[in-house]
């Protein structure tokens, strides 16, 4: 989970300071592909947990830490994950999409 505030301290200590987007560096394709094909696989998961599994979460694919097992409707985990995959399926240019809205994320 992204903790927003932490996050926001950061962007906001470098608000002002020109360098901190000129010295950034790109990852290297093979860890952005690396990430893909685990969200991919995380998102699978989760998938089939929905459809198969009673639509009951996987506990290691859950964040929540809620005890008891938790809907897949009702985790945080999912939307994440969800997101994570569209985003990551842009960066590669899955499928070829025409625009950000036609990015796809089989599974």
């Amino acid at each position: 989970m992204c903790n927003v505030e932490k996050l926001a301290g950061i962007l906001a200590e470098h608000e002002d300071d020109p360098s901190f987007i000129s010295d950034a560096k790109l990852r290297p394709a093979s860890e952005i592909l690396d990430a893909q094909d685990l969200t991919m696989r995380i998102h699978w998961a989760i998938r089939d947990a929905q459809v198969r599994q009673g639509g009951v979460i996987p506990e290691e694919l859950d964040w929540s830490e809620d005890p008891e097992c938790i809907a897949v409707t009702l985790s945080a985990a999912v939307g994440v994950v969800e997101e994570r995959h569209n985003v990551l399926n842009w960066i590669v240019n899955f499928l070829c999409p025409k625009s950000w809205d036609d990015v796809d994320t089989p599974t």
